[in-house]
């Protein structure tokens, strides 16, 4: 029950209950993993997929970042037209991997970009047609602060949305 595991993911991380297990972690390695586990729902949908294999390793817990990718793909499935383009992107900026999901869906006004990541808000237009908590991108805010990144949307009403997070680069293995 997807309700129930975020209402226990939610009250774990609130209680500062998050016990990360942070090591060097390849992003195109935990993005695969959780397109593997989107597939289904992705089924018919073009993803077009830009992570680099050869982007610097992120200090990450590969569970928590996962569930972090799963809920920005999860919402971008729940939340724009059936068959609609998603763009899953990595790059490097300064000593962070920013990963981006744009999707061609709705948009998302002004006064909600504001408020998108507060627990139990749920968009005006999806409240009664879109099944939910409302504290899926609470929960990847927390787990992204949790990792000392950031996490953020940029969106224009009738042109889709971004969303974005980082993770700090892993320390470079010093060659002994």
């Amino acid at each position: 029950n997807t309700m129930l595991t975020e209402a226990i993911q939610m009250s774990r991380i609130e209680a500062g209950q998050v016990q990360l297990r942070r090591s060097p972690q390849s992003m195109s390695s935990l993005v695969r993993a959780q397109l593997e586990r989107l597939a289904e729902s992705l089924e018919g949908r073009k993803v077009a997929v830009e992570v680099p294999e050869d982007l610097p390793r992120v200090s990450a817990d590969p569970e928590f970042i996962g569930i972090v990718i799963w809920q920005l793909l999860n919402n971008a499935v729940r939340y724009t037209p059936p068959g609609s383009p998603l763009t899953l992107r990595a790059h490097m900026e300064g000593s962070e991997v920013v990963v981006s999901l744009a999707d061609r869906g709705p948009g998302i006004s002004e006064p909600e970009q504001q408020r998108i990541f507060e627990k139990f808000y749920r968009g005006k237009a999806h409240r009664d047609r879109i099944p939910g908590t409302g504290v899926g991108l609470t929960i990847a805010q927390e787990i992204v602060r949790a990792h000392h990144g950031r996490i953020w949307v940029e969106s224009q009403p009738g042109k889709g949305a971004k969303f974005s997070f980082s993770v700090p680069c892993a320390p470079k293995e010093s060659s002994a």
